[in-house]
């Protein structure tokens, strides 16, 4: 059994073959935006975890199979300097195949040695000779012994000596135009912009915009935009200043990355950390062959309403995967209860220790989760055919109880009370929880049918027992 998932193959010849999100065709549409521009800042947005990276890699190799020059920046692994310029025109290096194209190459990294950075000159001179190369080093060398400490001063210095910033620029350009082929812009992608520290993403967006936008380059960035906003709060020290208006500075075409398909995703999640394993053994008791549905249903249901990223998706499988392991074959396991709260688990820690701890009451648990799972889950829908409501009112109903039983299987609260009948007939009940969101009558129903089939084929496990699974307290089978 895996405990990762591995990263995607990128095929060659079809890049998005592995693909479980369905996304080459946004990479179609993009291929088409970058088509037709000849110079810009195009922005893929999404969130963290949401397959941006992968998906970025995908479209790269896609770009090359159609003959673009497509050059790939991940910039968190460079934001221990103390400017990104040096990585950046050291990508640049690559695509410099041929001695025309090395000359140019070297032209344009000499014009850029006096502003590669604010670094001291030993430093920043052992840096750019990794980057960079040998010839480079000594065309720079002596550049860089004059650097001042201040990036503004090395500006300065450089408008000083070299007159205007269009000799970096006039470089860059003639290196592009080289190298780049049937008129395609070259396809910069700086991707893991929103997971560096504050102040070395606003370097970047200024590289970019003050260095770095000639024609035929189109830059890339792949960030998740709120946390891209709060690292630039962060940098200039104000929750008052307005983000997004200062990321439109930069930004000159956005393309927010739709969400993945949760469905397609959770069967991929199914089948890569192999459940059927245990939910199809021939161990399994007889009754429970709707298990896998059941599990697959709910978890499309959380997952989906809850707006969980890709990566809290693989989490919650991979753990409860674990989880399956300290169970026998032949045993009762409520695998919607065991999804509830390891959703919980990672979503919510505090709710999740709550119940751990059993320090609230059966009330206060069911306003926690009205409260923690978005409303529409528990609205009825003459729409709906997978009964979303229905199941999730009961899988709630099944929590209650079960945190309502002791590992001996009594009663900690009572949940009904018994209305006698006047005319001999069967007592009824009433249910003694309140709701805001959920259907009270279904809830009743539930919670009534659960408490009397205690002890039925698929009985209801305490939350305890459930809990020292999903904590791994209990030995491997």
């Amino acid at each position: 059994m895996i405990s990762k998932l591995p990263a995607p193959i990128i095929e060659k010849d079809n890049p998005f073959k592995n693909c479980k999100l369905g996304r080459h065709q946004y990479a179609n549409i993009l291929t088409t935006v970058v088509s037709q521009n000849q110079g810009c800042v195009l922005a893929i947005d999404g969130k963290w975890g949401s397959g941006k990276t992968t998906f970025v890699k995908m479209w790269k190799k896609s770009l090359e199979n159609q003959h673009f020059n497509v050059l790939h920046f991940n910039v968190w692994e460079h934001d221990f300097t103390t400017d990104p310029i040096i990585g950046m025109i050291s990508q640049f290096r690559d695509m410099a195949e041929g001695d025309d194209a090395k000359v140019k190459f070297t032209k344009f990294a000499a014009a850029a040695g006096k502003v590669a950075s604010g670094m001291l000159p030993s430093i920043a001179k052992g840096l750019t000779k990794k980057c960079l190369g040998e010839d480079v080093v000594e065309l720079i060398g002596s550049a860089m012994k004059e650097i001042a400490d201040s990036f503004d001063k090395v500006i300065d210095d450089f408008v000083e000596q070299c007159q205007s910033m269009e000799e970096f620029r006039k470089a860059l350009e003639n290196l592009v135009e080289f190298t780049t082929q049937d008129g395609k812009p070259l396809i910069f992608i700086i991707d893991e912009l929103d997971r560096c520290n504050p102040r070395f993403a606003v370097k970047v967006l200024e590289r970019v915009k003050h260095l770095f936008s000639v024609s035929n380059i189109v830059f890339v960035l792949s960030i998740d935009k709120e946390q891209l906003c709060h690292s630039i709060c962060g940098y200039y020290g104000s929750d008052n200043l307005n983000a997004e208006e200062y990321l439109k500075r930069f930004i000159d075409i956005e393309y927010k990355l739709p969400e993945p398909n949760v469905d397609k995703f959770t069967k991929y999640l199914y089948e890569a950390y192999e459940f059927d394993i245990f939910f199809a053994s021939e161990l399994r008791p007889k009754n429970l062959l709707e298990e896998k549905e059941e599990f697959l249903k709910m978890a499309r249901i959380l997952f989906e309403y809850m707006h969980l990223n890709l990566r809290q998706m693989e989490k919650i499988c991979a753990h409860i995967r674990l989880v399956l392991l300290t169970f026998k074959a032949n045993q009762y396991v409520n695998p919607s209860t065991i999804l509830i709260l390891t959703c919980f688990r990672s979503t919510d820690s505090n709710l999740y220790a709550q119940i751990v701890s059993k320090n609230i009451t059966v009330q206060e648990l069911l306003n926690q989760i009205e409260s923690t799972l978005p409303r529409n889950v528990f609205i009825e829908d003459e729409y709906d055919r997978d009964n979303v409501s229905r199941l999730a009112v009961w899988e709630t109903a099944r929590l209650l109880v079960a945190y309502n039983l002791s590992l001996n299987k009594h009663h900690k609260e009572e949940l009904l009370k018994r209305i006698e009948s006047d005319n001999g007939s069967n007592d009824s009940f009433k249910l003694l929880l309140s709701t805001k969101v959920i259907p009270i009558e279904t809830l009743q129903e539930a919670v009534i049918w659960y408490s009397q089939n205690l002890y039925r084929n698929d009985p209801i496990l305490p939350l305890d027992y459930t809990i020292q699974h999903i904590e791994l307290l209990t030995s491997f089978q």
